[in-house]
C-alpha cells in the first residue's frame, strides 16, 4: 500500500509539473503522445561571421603593402600583417582596445609608406620638369641651328 501511495503521489507531482510547465512554456514540456520530439530543443549555435571575400582581398592588399615597408624591421611588419585581418575586419563596436592599437600601428606604417611614395613622386616630378626644360632648350637650339643652316645654304647658293 505504501508503494502504491508513493506512486500516486509521484504521478500527481509529474502531472502537476507537466500542467504548470505547459502553461508557462509549451516547448519546455513535450510529451511522446503528441508526436513531438522528446527532450529540450537545443539552442541554435551562434556562428561568428567571417569577413567577406571583398574585405579579405582588401586586407591582403594592405598586408602585402605592410610587408614591403622598408622603414620597419621585418619582424614588426610580419606581426602587423598577421594581425591585420583579425583587427581591421572586425566591426568597430566589437573591437577590443588592443585591436584598436594594432590598427593605429598599421596606420602609422601606411602613413610612412604614403610619405615615402609621395617623396618619390615629388622627386620624379622634379626630374620630369628638369628633363622637360632641357628638352625645350635642345629643341630651341635645334631650330636655331636649322635656321642658321638654311641661311648659310641660301647664301652659298647665291
Amino acid at each position: 500500500q505504501r508503494q502504491a501511495h508513493n506512486l500516486q503521489r509521484f504521478q500527481g507531482k509529474i502531472a502537476g509539473c507537466t500542467m504548470l510547465s505547459t502553461m508557462k512554456r509549451p516547448a519546455a514540456c513535450m510529451s511522446t503522445n503528441s508526436g513531438a520530439a522528446q527532450g529540450p530543443v537545443p539552442k541554435r549555435r551562434v556562428v561568428a561571421s567571417a569577413p567577406s571575400g571583398h574585405v579579405n582581398n582588401l586586407c591582403n592588399k594592405v598586408s602585402h603593402a605592410i610587408l614591403e615597408s622598408p622603414e620597419y624591421p621585418s619582424e614588426v611588419t610580419k606581426v602587423l600583417a598577421s594581425c591585420l585581418t583579425r583587427s581591421l575586419a572586425v566591426p568597430k563596436e566589437r573591437r577590443h582596445a588592443f585591436q584598436d592599437n594594432v590598427i593605429e600601428m598599421i596606420g602609422k606604417v601606411m602613413d610612412s609608406l604614403k610619405n615615402a611614395a609621395q617623396s618619390k613622386l615629388d622627386e620624379a616630378e622634379k626630374e620630369l620638369g628638369a628633363a622637360s626644360e632641357d628638352h625645350e632648350e635642345r629643341k630651341n637650339a635645334a631650330e636655331a641651328i636649322a635656321s642658321t643652316l638654311a641661311e648659310r645654304r641660301k647664301a652659298a647658293d647665291t
